[in-house]
């Protein structure tokens, strides 16, 4: 069967006859349901016949790489970008492009409320996911340069953010939608500059990607970046020897891939 959530949702809150969930929980697991997704995932990541390195993976992308909180957001919109980033990582998609993927989703514009920033003549506009966009997403704090990170880099990713607005597809309520369509009204009508790179793409979508092929090649994020992603899903203690050769082989992938990379890692000496 698809292991997406979606699907183990629908299969789990059913009546079909491959649904061996008690009758009296089969609510639960709905997307309809505040705890839906929570329950869904619990039993995918250790149901027989699941794939529990898959659901591990998702569980950290989604929870803790850019910091989702069910608080905050819907169940729909969770799973929603759940799917969709595990759905690029199965596609084997560069790494870039499945944090571009995780930035554009509904749960995240929800979280930051970056569905609200517009620009008319001036940016008005919240600048929390353009700093976590950096920090959490690449692991770029702007060390070297921290005044040109925080007045251009950082002011000019929330102008690039700018546009958005969310639909439902499936979801009851508007302030559920998880659907991120990026128009042009309110959106910043000229290229800004990110890390020295002027972006030039028509909308947030596009420019979020273009901004994505960039900060994947930034200093800060070789060095950083796989030494986050296996302190977060393998080793939380990695020594400076470690770390060391984590960040020559991240820096060896001509284009970065999770899977690969974490493969590697898995059957080398340092796991």
């Amino acid at each position: 069967r698809p292991q997406s959530l979606r699907a183990l949702s629908t299969l789990w809150s059913s009546t079909d006859r491959g649904n061996y969930v008690p009758s009296a929980r089969r609510a639960g697991y709905s997307r309809a349901d505040w705890m839906g997704g929570v329950e869904t995932w619990t039993t995918a990541a250790r149901v027989r016949g699941g794939n529990p390195f898959r659901h591990r993976v998702g569980f950290w992308e989604t929870n803790f790489h850019l910091a989702t909180s069910h608080n905050k957001t819907s169940t729909w919109q969770i799973i929603r970008a759940y799917d969709d980033t595990l759905a690029a990582l199965a596609a084997n998609r560069p790494y870039e492009d499945v944090i571009a993927t995780a930035s554009l989703t509904g749960a995240v514009t929800t979280q930051y409320g970056t569905q609200y920033n517009r620009f008319y003549d001036q940016c008005y506009c919240n600048e929390d996911f353009a700093r976590e966009f950096h920090q959490l997403g690449f692991g770029i704090l702007g060390s070297a340069e921290p005044e040109y990170h925080e007045r251009v880099s950082i002011k000019n990713t929330a102008a690039a953010l700018t546009g958005i607005y969310l639909t439902s597809t499936e979801t009851p309520n508007e302030w559920e939608a998880e659907k991120v369509n990026c128009g042009l009204d309110g959106h910043v009508p000229t290229a800004v500059e990110v890390q020295h790179t002027l972006l030039d793409g028509g909308n947030a979508c596009a420019k979020i990607r273009q901004l994505a092929r960039v900060s994947i090649k930034h200093p800060e994020s070789v060095n950083n970046l796989p030494v986050m992603i296996v302190q977060g899903i393998a080793d939380d203690e990695i020594s400076p020897i470690e770390a060391a050769a984590l960040r020559r082989a991240w820096r060896g992938m001509p284009q970065k891939n999770l899977l690969r990379f974490l493969r590697a890692y898995a059957v080398s000496t340092l796991f």
